[in-house]
């Protein structure tokens, strides 16, 4: 009784993924109101079943209007920008799904939900659930622990700048109170007796900021801008000083879902102060003069271009498929760079499963 009950249910869930299959497939070319039926007799003699599967695409199916519920600081011309449902375009699920997924892409969403227009229309009528976040949020954290001393921590995001754009603000800083701290109670002595260079410098707060304003859905739901503005420096004890601020700009283009291709360009300012046997060990820079040209003031301007593409069956436990990601960058004189420098960087994985149902591996290949 087992077996056979096991095997009808494995049957029966069989046979919904290719029902489920051949819907999704048949309503992305267009056939919104697609209608299949099945007829599963019993087993004949040899047991063995003669599934009929019928289906009746019936017509094409087109979006109409577009309308929008519960937003009340996204208008609606902003929100239409994020959706690829425009009136004309084909009726599909991936178009549903990928502008469900477009929209709660932003902060300012907690959710985007397509409601399920009525069947028996060509020109479908689209009408998406909107849930919006608060238009400002703020967290603050902070705590210490006895090798950094004091730190904190903030975020603030402000999403009611119109047209979709949100600012957010990171920041985090270390080695508060350090000199006042330093080896005093609980806390460790940061630095050796004999050392070498600023002992207050190695002593001073250590921070990491950035601010960035992004534009979402500019010529199409598909492309995003941001430019972000940073500034940080960090610190190990004894042994290294680096300090850098700049600004980037990026344009991200997705060419299909999971499909994003990027262009950034970073000026950044930086400056290390680091003890002879950093550069020397680190670096293998042992020379006095060559490493004093890399103590001053520098500046870096990259251009940067990268592509991504995911083409697995699952994003966390792939079983089949492949994804792969190009990185390329060029700094030189021609991009307001000190330094020039050229690097080009690859990876691919390619998945395939093997054995029964019930015990499955998974080879990856790089």
């Amino acid at each position: 009784w087992r077996d056979w009950s096991s095997d009808v249910c494995s049957s029966d869930l069989a046979l919904d993924t290719t029902l489920t299959r051949l819907r999704a497939a048949v309503w992305n070319k267009g056939y919104g109101d697609v209608r299949i039926d099945t007829s599963v007799p019993r087993p004949d003699a040899s047991q063995l079943v003669p599934v009929r599967i019928d289906i009746d695409p019936r017509w094409i199916t087109r979006v109409g209007k577009v309308e929008f519920e519960g937003n009340k600081y996204l208008s609606d011309e902003t929100l239409r920008r994020g959706v690829l449902l425009q009136p004309g375009t084909l009726y599909t699920r991936d178009a549903v799904l990928e502008s469900q997924r477009r929209l709660f892409q932003s902060p300012a969403i907690a959710r985007a939900l397509v409601i399920t227009p009525v069947a028996g229309d060509s020109v479908k009528t689209i009408t998406m659930a909107i849930a919006e976040t608060a238009p400002h949020h703020a967290s603050l954290t902070v705590g210490f622990n006895t090798i950094e001393f004091g730190q904190a921590a903030v975020e603030l995001r402000h999403n009611d700048l119109g047209a979709g754009r949100w600012l957010s603000l990171h920041a985090a800083a270390g080695n508060l109170l350090g000199e006042q701290l330093d080896g005093r109670s609980i806390f460790q002595r940061a630095l050796p007796n004999d050392i070498t260079g600023d002992r207050q410098g190695f002593l001073s707060p250590t921070y990491q900021a950035s601010l960035t304003l992004t534009q979402p859905w500019i010529a199409g739901a598909r492309t995003s801008v941001a430019v972000t503005a940073f500034a940080g420096r960090r610190s190990l004890a004894n042994v290294v000083i680096d300090e850098d601020a700049g600004a980037t700009l990026g344009l991200v283009h997705e060419l299909s879902p999971r499909a994003p291709v990027g262009i950034n360009y970073r000026m950044e300012t930086t400056q290390v102060q680091g003890s002879a046997v950093y550069f020397c060990a680190d670096y293998g820079i042992c020379d006095a003069a060559t490493r004093d040209a890399l103590t001053r003031r520098q500046r870096l301007a990259p251009v940067g271009v990268s592509a991504w593409i995911d083409r697995s069956d699952d994003l966390e436990v792939p079983t089949r498929g492949y994804t792969a990601v190009v990185d390329a960058e060029h700094a030189s004189g021609a991009t307001g760079s000190t330094f020039a420098h050229n690097r080009v960087a690859a990876d691919a994985s390619l998945y395939h499963s093997f054995g029964t149902q019930d015990r499955k591996s998974v080879v990856e290949g790089k």
